[in-house]
């Protein structure tokens, strides 16, 4: 049996101390961590007038996958008296899923969509749950269809990686003597200006010598 959520801008929200946009009403059995993310996901609603159809995807909590049917109503006024709107979302385990249900086609066919806000936030039970099952001869007369599953959405940190070449490699050629003031890449120490110094102390004590 699915569950129901819906997310709404409420003075006071479904959990303890929620307020704006948050769970107005729905199934709280549900993951914790899921309902985080759907409230995150889809707390942004386009401008008014553009038309939202009804989607369906796959999402992975843990080791339990869910197929996730969402509509979303714009246009609708919060306790503010600012334009927002209404999330309503039907959650169903994939090993729960009717075989001869088609996602698809249950998009087409389901029309019990929740476009208002409710009066007061409520806790959902066994008597709200929706019996996909039901829902397995509709639009098709009767006969089954088969599943179709939507290609997963890849939300992994991909980093580009560099192929290291592992053959081989050429031999450096030697680095070449440097000529001037500098040898074997280090400076030459400044002797030859000791030697010049000298030399010239020399010179002038042989010309007071001779004078």
């Amino acid at each position: 049996m699915a569950k129901q959520l819906i997310f709404g801008s409420v003075p006071h929200g479904l959990q303890p101390g929620r307020s704006g946009y948050c769970l107005v009403a729905g199934h709280t059995d549900l993951p914790q961590s899921l309902i985080r993310q759907l409230e995150q996901e889809t707390s942004v609603f386009p401008e008014e007038g553009e038309q939202l159809h009804p989607r369906h995807e796959i999402r992975q909590t843990g080791d339990i996958e869910w197929h996730l049917f969402t509509q979303q109503t714009t246009g609708i006024k919060d306790y503010t008296g600012r334009l927002s709107g209404i999330t309503h979302i039907i959650a169903e385990r994939a090993e729960a899923l009717p075989d001869n249900i088609d996602p698809n086609t249950l998009l087409q066919h389901f029309t019990n969509w929740v476009t208002t806000l409710p009066d007061l936030p409520k806790t959902f039970g066994q008597a709200e749950e929706i019996n996909l099952a039901d829902l397995s001869g509709q639009g098709n007369g009767g006969r089954s269809v088969t599943p179709s599953r939507p290609e997963r959405t890849d939300h992994s940190d991909k980093t580009a990686k560099f192929n290291l070449n592992t053959g081989p490699q050429p031999e450096r050629p030697a680095p070449r003597r440097r000529r001037g003031i500098y040898y074997y890449g280090k400076r030459r120490r400044k002797s030859n200006a000791w030697w010049m110094l000298l030399s010239v102390l020399l010179v002038v004590v042989i010309l007071i010598l001779v004078f």
